[in-house]
């Protein structure tokens, strides 16, 4: 599974009678982290099939931890070694793959042809594999791109569209809730909300200003933001303090329900988290 051109393969000598699936950039860079809801999920969905890594989505995950996070630039070479790492340890089977001549071909007469404007130039490299391989899962949370796929491969294809992230946002929609809760005597209630991935923390805003800022690690610490709305000293101290201490709390011990998962794409955490999916892609 090591990404070196002595393990990386061309897509087309992938074995036909193997169960793979072709996975999304925004699925990786959680996944690279060791976001503990993601790896979940993505083991439950997977059933024991091996993710397919294409170099170009691998290429374009490292591209946008890049933009995204701060602490200087990381090349393939080390995004990739590092996702590898971190697949293993987690005990999921991947292989790195690359487009042989055909593919390569046939990306290019896709992106030429731009017969799905919404799509990147790596969006086209998942969605040529999803139509070479129709009996391939794809694992992706990217409306355009999934329509996509189910247009070009037809109703008859085998391969399903999976989702492996809809944990990983709820649990930052869920503290978001939670820290406006909070905040009810100094706010709207129909203050605006968001949350942005840093890579090493989530910054959770409210009306546009940053109100809490929560590490990824296993300690989940929490750092209060400025509270410009709270004029007293001693009553924005305490806020502070109850956000420091029960917004992380909340965001380290939610869980999931354990419930059979049946995504209701009526919620408004739903449409937030799939329409933030795609802003953040298509930066």
């Amino acid at each position: 599974m090591e990404p070196d051109s002595r393990a990386d393969e061309g897509f087309l000598g992938l074995d036909p009678n193997t169960k793979y699936c072709l996975v999304d950039t925004m699925v990786l860079l959680p996944l690279r982290r060791g976001d503990p809801d993601v790896i979940r999920d993505v083991k439950t969905e997977l059933n024991g099939a091996t993710l397919v890594l294409l170099n170009r989505i691998v290429g374009e995950a490292t591209s946008k931890r890049n933009e995204l996070e701060t602490g200087g630039g990381m090349d393939y070479m080390y995004f990739a070694g590092s996702l590898a790492t971190q697949l293993k340890s987690a005990g999921i089977a991947a292989r790195f793959v690359w487009f042989d001549y055909r593919m390569s071909r046939f990306w290019t007469s896709m992106v030429d042809g731009r017969t799905h404007p919404n799509l990147s130039p790596a969006d086209y490299a998942l969605l040529c594999a999803a139509v070479e391989r129709p009996d391939m899962d794809v694992m992706t949370d990217d409306r355009a791109l999934a329509g996509s796929i189910r247009h070009d491969r037809g109703p008859k294809a085998k391969g399903r569209v999976r989702s492996a992230t809809v944990n990983y946002h709820k649990r930052r929609w869920d503290t978001l809730g939670f820290i406006r809760h909070l905040l009810l005597d100094y706010l709207s209630k129909r203050a605006s909300g968001e949350w942005v991935d840093r890579g090493t923390h989530t910054e959770f805003l409210l009306d546009g200003v940053v109100v809490a800022s929560m590490d990824h690690g296993r300690r989940g610490d929490a750092r209060a933001g400025s509270l410009p709305w709270v004029d007293s000293p001693v009553a924005r101290a305490a806020l502070r303090s109850k956000i420091d201490k029960k917004a992380g709390e909340f965001f380290l011990k939610w869980r999931p329900s354990r419930k059979k998962k049946n995504i209701d794409k009526s919620k408004d955490w739903y449409r937030q988290r799939r329409d933030k999916d795609e802003e953040w892609r298509n930066r």
